[in-house]
C-alpha cells in the first residue's frame, strides 16, 4: 500500500501524513480495521525487512555455542558487580543533589528502551499469534521444533535476531538501577532483584 511505498522510499513523514489524512475520514471502527490491515503489517513488514537485509542466514547456533563455551561466569560476575556498584560504589560517590542532566540521559534511556521493546513487539507478536493458531500454546511454549527446525522457526530470521538482542539486552539495562541509586531515587528490592535474577535466567535458558 502507499504507507508501505513511502516507508520504503525513506519518507517517513509523507507515510506519517498519508496515514493521518486517511484515518480522519474513518470513523473509529474504521480506524483500527485500517490499522491492523495497513499500518501493523507495513511496519512489521518494513522492520522485518530491515533486519533481514542486515544480517541474512541469521541462526541462534553462533550465540548458543558462545553461551555455552562461556558457561555462567559473565551473568554472574556482572551481577555481582552490580549489586557491588548499586549497594557501595554509587552511594560513596554520588553527589548530595544530581544535577539535572541525569535525569535527562535516565529519560534518553528509557526512550531507548522503550523502542527496543517496541520493535521486539512487531518482530515477535506476528510470529507467537502464528505459532499458537497453527500448532497452539502448548508447541509454542514446550516444543524443540520452535527453535530446531531451521527457516522459518524462532532461532532464524528476525525473530531469532531479537531472542539473541534481548538476552544480550539485559547486560546494559542494568544500568537503570544505577541511574536510580545516583539520582537517589528509592529502590525497591523488587528492582533489583530482577534486574539480577532476569539476567542469569536468560542466560541459562541460552545455556540449556
Amino acid at each position: 500500500n502507499s504507507f508501505c511505498t513511502l516507508l520504503e522510499a525513506g519518507s517517513t513523514m509523507e507515510a506519517l501524513r498519508y496515514v493521518s489524512q486517511q484515518l480522519s475520514k474513518m470513523g473509529f471502527t474504521e480506524a483500527v480495521e485500517y490499522f491492523a490491515d495497513h499500518i501493523w503489517n507495513g511496519v512489521h513488514q518494513f522492520v522485518i525487512d530491515e533486519i533481514d537485509n542486515r544480517f541474512p542466514h541469521f541462526t541462534t547456533n553462533a550465540a548458543f555455542e558462545r553461551v555455552n563455551a562461556d558457561g555462567y561466569v559473565p551473568p554472574l560476575v556482572a551481577v555481582a558487580a552490580y549489586l557491588l556498584v548499586i549497594f557501595v560504589i554509587v552511594p560513596a560517590v554520588r553527589p548530595a543533589k544530581c544535577s539535572g542532566v541525569w535525569k535527562h540521559l535516565f529519560a534518553m534511556w528509557n526512550l531507548l528502551l522503550s523502542a527496543f521493546s517496541t520493535v521486539g513487539v512487531i518482530i515477535c507478536v506476528p510470529f507467537v499469534y502464528a505459532g499458537v493458531r497453527d500448532h497452539g500454546v502448548r508447541w509454542m511454549l514446550c516444543s524443540d521444533a520452535m527453535m530446531w527446525d531451521g527457516p522459518g522457526s524462532a532461532s532464524s530470521g528476525s525473530v531469532g535476531v531479537m531472542m539473541t538482542a534481548f538476552m544480550l539486552s539485559k547486560f546494559p539495562e542494568l544500568l537503570d538501577t544505577v541511574f536510580l541509586v545516583y539520582m537517589r531515587k528509592p529502590v525497591a528490592f523488587l528492582h533489583w532483584y530482577h534486574h539480577a535474577t532476569v539476567l542469569v535466567y536468560s542466560w541459562w535458558y541460552q545455556c540449556r
